[in-house]
């Protein structure tokens, strides 16, 4: 079971002699409504908060834990718009295994886990979620689409120049916690964190009674053994057009980030 959304002109020329074909020329086209949300003047980066805390050991069955805590944060805004600068912003926390407090002192002692310190130390991903339901049968999908904001390696040669450029990464110094009220134990703890702008350039996602498109972004920061990578999934999250009719020459110029297969279809019919 599969589905497609195209929009096309199609022009057919019909022959009065039966024994000739007509002849039918077939062009698609991009097609964005209009985005009935307000036009943002200025996307703040407060606002939606998503958080995970995992606890991780650098062995698999003995010794105590240490934690990782990570949080997104996006706009609060009805949808998030195409064509826009969206600010993101990843915070992600690393706490050491309970130590006792004379290791307070030494903060070498913190070995694991560590925050990541560039931007190719985590990743995020754009993903689609593709829902399709026909005669009582329904199949559902989701598919990594691209990787955003400049975090993770670049998927393609031409993102490559720039890529990452736009981030702010600011790491904190490592800093002893205490653990407990005992005063004895403690952890060591350290921060970084990523601020970076993204610009969207997928289809608008929408829900009708047969097809459904919406997006989550999915955060994944490795550390090294068995089972502690971190994964957050943040939304759904609405995508709108990003086209407003009081800036229509602006988005005339924009182009979607569309698969092959959107072109390839409509060509199947020229022929």
């Amino acid at each position: 079971m599969s589905a497609a959304i195209q929009y096309y002109v199609m022009i057919l020329g019909k022959k009065e002699a039966w024994y000739k074909s007509n002849v039918r020329i077939v062009k698609p086209f991009m097609f964005l409504p209009f985005d009935q949300s307000s036009p943002p003047s200025a996307l703040s980066s407060a606002g939606r908060i998503w958080k995970k805390e995992i606890a991780i050991k650098r062995g698999v069955l003995f010794g105590a834990a240490g934690k990782v805590e990570a949080e997104v944060v996006l706009p609060d805004v009805p949808s998030l718009p195409l064509f826009h600068p969206i600010p993101i912003y990843i915070r992600i926390k690393c706490y050491s295994k309970p130590l006792p407090h004379t290791e307070s002192s030494d903060p070498s002692s913190f070995k694991f886990p560590l925050p990541p310190t560039t931007t190719t130390g985590l990743d995020l991903k754009l993903c689609s979620h593709i829902r399709i339901s026909a005669k009582g049968h329904v199949r559902e999908r989701p598919l990594d689409y691209a990787s955003v904001a400049g975090l993770g390696k670049p998927e393609k040669k031409t993102q490559a120049g720039g890529w990452g450029q736009d981030v702010q990464v600011d790491v904190g110094q490592p800093t002893w916690v205490m653990e407990g009220e005992s005063k004895k134990m403690g952890r060591w703890f350290q921060e970084s964190t990523f601020q970076a702008p993204m610009t969207l350039r997928c289809p608008p996602s929408f829900d009708r009674r047969t097809v459904r498109l919406e997006y989550t972004f999915e955060l994944t920061v490795p550390f090294p053994g068995l089972g502690n990578n971190l994964t957050l999934s943040v939304g759904p999250v609405p995508v709108s057009s990003g086209i407003y009719r009081d800036q229509i020459e602006r988005a005339a110029g924009e182009l979607l980030d569309l698969p092959p297969t959107y072109w390839e279809v409509a060509e199947l019919k020229e022929k």
